[in-house]
């Protein structure tokens, strides 16, 4: 539309190729059969729309992303997906794969990894992440913007870690984005951010703690975005911008009850995003036997996190099994083969066993509080035993425990001797506790079709309208590019935060523009263009 109002673009690759189209229920595209002219047929094809989504992460938490996918084809819409875990991923679902660099699980095994962890040193630990993720940062949002330009989608979802770089290609293209997380992320007073490891009661400390982590956070990646905004032709940010933006938080209201303060909007809760299974589990023998011989079973699942000693650490479970008359299987999915190696009589070490086969014959769960193994607990109805390896792990002890489904007391994986263990199961093999963990999981099942939805709200209205934004330096413009007026000290120079060219304030309009809190300046055209 701006060549055909005369207007020059800047870079005219940036629109190669183009991007989304009007929205509408149906979008015709026509296609010219090779015939002779007079037999010219016109054929009516619905217009595919195609979705984007961005993960990097630990392999373990890939599940949702994969999940959402699977439900926006069977919308209709094409799905490609960029990762760092296409290993991991049954790639076969998607109509295109992108790789990302980095791999947790190495990083997990490192000794800075583990010496942070062990010790419970949340700074030193929130290093270890962005030195690691610093390594590959500038390759892997090469690598997005890439995948963008092939994939040409017409919106954008990934994880929070990816937050600002795909803000910046949102923006850029002018295209709804969503991010989801699997713990609560979006400030609120009544409770404190999951990563500090706290639980403070007082509205403004709590506001405060989300406020300095999101500086903190800022400080090491800030440089890193606006090196790659100024990529794309986009203003420096000079923060971290999370509120206002849309996304999903995984966690179920009858897990976390919606704060007060979190906008409708903004912020979409569900359960956990999973896959059905694509057949039928049979378990081995082995399996059946070890079950059948079980006066009561436990499941065990600390993920792909390393353990403090993982030989003594089994050795306690060992014990506190044996002098309760309990039995346990450990899953060793997310594992390396190193681990684990000390055979117990009451442990079990499985792999590739349906949760959905093995989590409701047992009695109880002990894990970390990893998000994964955490959310299919709670669907399939057992209480939990929550020992932390990593700050963020605590939140979980409190929450669930104010719900009879947890133990009370706090303590750290890297604490845990065999009395604590026998205490905590103790307190949990009651009727009351089994009956709370089955109300839970009535609340936690579903909500992909809901969030589709959603999505789909966040999508039209925010669909991009052919703007691409280019920013226009201020010194590149001496007079409104509307009405041609010179800018002087008294008429200051405005950018159209969809086009990115510069205007007086007269020729400016307020209006919705994607990915940006509130309504925005934008110049007439584009006003116009947004409101057709």
């Amino acid at each position: 539309w701006m060549e055909e109002e005369g207007q020059e673009l800047e870079d005219k690759s940036l629109l190669d190729p183009p991007v989304g189209g009007q929205f509408v229920e149906i979008e015709e595209e026509i296609i010219q059969k090779d015939v002779e002219p007079q037999d010219e047929e016109i054929i009516i094809r619905p217009r595919q729309y195609g979705i984007l989504i961005i993960f990097h992460g630990d392999p373990s938490e890939a599940q949702p992303y994969v999940a959402f996918g699977a439900a926006m084809k069977k919308q209709g819409w094409k799905v490609g997906i960029c990762s760092n875990c296409l290993a991991v991923i049954e790639t076969r679902r998607f109509d295109a794969t992108y790789e990302l660099k980095g791999n947790y699980l190495d990083l997990y095994h490192t000794d800075s990894f583990k010496s942070a962890a062990f010790k419970g040193a949340l700074v030193e630990l929130g290093r270890v992440f962005l030195n690691d993720m610093e390594r590959h940062m500038a390759s892997n949002m090469r690598a997005m913007w890439k995948a963008v330009q092939e994939f040409q989608p017409n919106a954008l979802l990934s994880g929070v870690n990816n937050l600002s770089e795909c803000l910046a290609m949102g923006q850029k293209l002018q295209i709804p984005y969503m991010f989801l997380t699997t713990y609560p992320f979006n400030p609120t007073k009544e409770f404190s951010p999951p990563a500090s490891g706290s639980n403070v009661e007082v509205g403004i400390v709590n506001r405060f703690m989300y406020w300095s982590s999101y500086k903190l956070s800022w400080s090491f990646i800030g440089p890193h975005i606006n090196a790659f905004r100024r990529e794309l032709k986009l203003p420096n940010q000079t923060e971290y911008i999370y509120a206002k933006i849309p996304h999903f938080c995984l966690v179920p209201e009858s897990v976390l009850p919606r704060p007060s303060d979190w906008l409708p909007n903004v912020v979409f809760q569900s359960s956990y995003w999973t896959c059905p299974s694509q057949a039928p589990f049979q378990p081995s023998d082995e399996l059946q036997q070890f079950i059948a011989s079980s006066e009561g079973l436990v499941y065990l699942d600390f993920g792909s996190l390393p353990l403090p000693d993982d030989e003594k650490t089994l050795s306690q479970f060992h014990v506190a099994l044996s002098n309760l008359g309990l039995r346990a299987v450990i899953n060793m999915d997310w594992c390396p083969p190193d681990v684990y190696t000390t055979e117990h009589t009451t442990i079990m070490k499985i792999r590739d066993v349906a949760p959905s086969f093995i989590i409701p014959k047992c009695v109880v769960a002990i894990h970390s509080g990893a998000p994964a193994t955490l959310n299919t607990i709670l669907k399939l109805g057992i209480p939990s035993i929550i020992y932390p390896i990593l700050p963020d792990q605590a939140f979980w002890v409190n929450r669930l425990s104010s719900l009879g489904v947890c133990q009370t007391e706090l303590t750290y994986l890297r604490d845990i001797t065999s009395a604590i263990i026998e205490r905590d199961i103790t307190s949990l093999r009651t009727e009351k506790a089994k009956a709370s963990a089955l109300e839970i999981a009535q609340d936690s099942r579903g909500g992909i079709s809901q969030a589709v939805d959603q999505f789909l709200q966040v999508f039209q209205l925010g669909e991009n309208k052919g703007v691409v934004t280019n920013w226009v330096r201020d010194e590149d413009a001496t007079a409104c590019g509307t009405c041609e007026k010179q800018f002087t000290f008294l008429n200051r120079r405005h950018h159209c935060r969809s086009c990115g060219k510069i205007f007086c304030l007269d020729c400016l309009a307020l209006c919705y523009v994607p990915n940006y809190n509130g309504h925005q300046m934008v110049c007439r055209s584009c006003f116009s263009i947004r409101h057709k």
